[in-house]
């Protein structure tokens, strides 16, 4: 039943707008890394830098507020024309729904993310990176940026099937998000705010010394899983007692 469903959510996620967002930060990200690649140092930092530029252009704003579109997109349907009650009419449970939902919402994240990797792998060729390319630490920061979005994506799943206004679930991703500018440097609150992890994870934090950012490898998985498994919780929970 979930992959029938997992199936059906992408095939109505594809037939909405929300396939344009697949290639906003690729476009923006393979742009500046041409224009500023006269500025980027040379050897192995060169990676490291592109890297860091990724995460904090990428993971730090349109990453998340990426994902809070597609949360309010596989919604969408559901919203308009009595929508949930067609689709809880069918033989399916509530529990299948929301984890088809919150699945094809990761998949569309997690192509996104191999879309960036891409270009920046195109971009090295083009512009002459050295010829050692540390796929393992590009393909560590990509996946843990993926891991890092997923509670956001279970938090504002729930804000979306609580919202039946595109715009205010749209609102509320971005309010929640902007704090990422205030907080990211913040000892005491970026190390704890979901929003922020994502560049946390595209940064490949390893433990305190790393890009000097206050954080360790134990803070940053036990804020992962403990606000994903809150908020998957909650946004369940939330979606079985829902009058339709």
């Amino acid at each position: 039943m979930l992959w029938q469903l997992c199936k059906v959510e992408w095939f109505k996620l594809l037939k909405t707008k929300a396939w344009i967002y697949l290639f906003i930060s690729p476009i923006l990200i393979a742009a500046i890394l041409f224009v500023g690649d006269p500025a980027l140092p040379n050897g192995k930092m060169k990676w490291l830098m592109a890297s860091a530029f990724i995460a904090n252009v990428h993971g730090l704003l349109l990453f998340p507020l990426i994902g809070g579109l597609v949360t309010s997109f596989v919604c969408r349907y559901e919203h308009e024309a009595g929508g949930w009650k067609q689709l809880l009419s069918l033989p399916v449970t509530r529990t299948a729904v929301y984890g088809a939902k919150l699945i094809t919402a990761a998949a569309f994240m997690g192509i996104l993310q191999v879309l960036v990797f891409v270009v920046l792998l195109g971009v090295s060729m083009l512009k002459d990176y050295p010829s050692t390319i540390p796929l393992k630490m590009i393909a560590g920061n990509m996946l843990g940026g993926w891991i890092a979005v997923l509670p956001i994506l279970s938090f504002m799943l729930a804000v979306s099937m609580a919202l039946s206004s595109f715009g205010a679930s749209l609102t509320v991703n971005v309010i929640l998000t902007l704090p990422n500018l205030f907080v990211v440097n913040s000892e005491r609150f970026g190390p704890w705010y979901p929003w922020t992890q994502p560049m946390y994870g595209m940064l490949g934090v390893t433990g305190r010394e790393s890009w000097d950012l206050m954080l360790t490898t134990q803070t940053f998985l036990v804020v992962i899983i403990s606000s994903f498994l809150l908020f998957v919780a909650a946004g369940s929970l939330y979606f079985h007692r829902k009058h339709i």
